[in-house]
């Protein structure tokens, strides 16, 4: 008896803390005159699609909170959503977050989906916190600084420097020279018409086609370059090298510890 009247004074408590909210929210902004987009957001996925000679940039954001009643949720909202897109001179600027938790009390899940439709000519700058992100088809310079989360990237028509902090990589097809900085997670770069720089933490990696030099630095996780046009080198803390078909040199640096495979290179091997 005394069980069952602490579970149903339990479920009248947690009631109100497990309705979920969902809102959705549009902005829209003529993209004439503009050059580059810039994009700052927090938690939640964000989707980037780009088409020629858009004439306007179009977000569509779904604002997710659990952990919150529902007749408080449309003011939660209000006070703590950050959202805004404005232009200012030749850059855009969307902004996309909640304010700082106050306090431990306060916690709760929350996140913020943006769909991002862009003109595929505009550089684009992200800043992003923490949610996969899905890049294609964009003609301009890229460049993303991201905290967590999946990334899948593909078709950039010019430079790209991506920062990660931890989460699984899939990049394809890079016009121009392909910067990465990747702390935890797999690696896969494929297509990259320049050059390849990689600052890799851990996680395997492994990069096919690339027309001009790779170089890499990697702490842990098999490392695998096949049909490399460029010289290719290499610092290894551990885990199995493997590279094959390179038209110029090969410079192992450091091998650290784990089995060095190397074949079908045109140039001198140095290790």
């Amino acid at each position: 008896m005394k069980s069952g009247l602490f579970l149903c004074i339990l479920l009248l408590f947690l009631t109100p803390f497990l309705f979920a909210h969902q809102e959705l929210k549009d902005l829209t902004i003529d993209s004439t005159g503009l050059s580059k987009l810039d994009i700052e957001c927090g938690a939640g996925f964000l989707k980037i699609h780009t088409k020629k000679e858009l004439s306007h940039i179009d977000v569509e954001a779904e604002i997710s909170i659990k952990g919150i009643s529902k007749d408080k949720a449309s003011k939660y909202v209000k006070d703590e959503v950050i959202l805004r897109l404005e232009k200012r001179g030749s850059t855009a600027y969307l902004v996309s977050k909640f304010k700082p938790l106050a306090s431990l009390f306060s916690l709760r899940e929350r996140s913020i989906n943006l769909t991002v439709h862009i003109p595929s000519e505009i550089d684009l700058d992200v800043d992003d916190g923490s949610g996969s992100v899905w890049i294609e088809n964009l003609q301009g310079k890229l460049k993303v600084h991201d905290g967590s989360g999946s990334m899948m990237i593909q078709n950039i028509g010019s430079d790209a420097r991506i920062t990660d902090g931890s989460g699984n990589m899939q990049i394809y097809e890079i016009a121009g020279n392909l910067e990465v900085d990747d702390g935890s997670g797999d690696l896969d770069i494929k297509g990259v018409r320049g050059n390849l720089d990689v600052d890799d933490g851990s996680g395997d990696f492994t990069a096919i086609d690339i027309q001009g030099y790779v170089d890499i630095d990697d702490g842990s996780g098999t490392i695998k370059i096949k049909a490399a046009l460029g010289n290719v080198r290499v610092s290894d803390g551990s885990g199995s090298i493997i590279i094959n078909g390179v038209e110029k040199d090969v410079i192992i640096k450091d091998d650290g510890s784990g089995s060095v495979d190397i074949k079908n290179v045109k140039g001198r091997v140095e290790k």
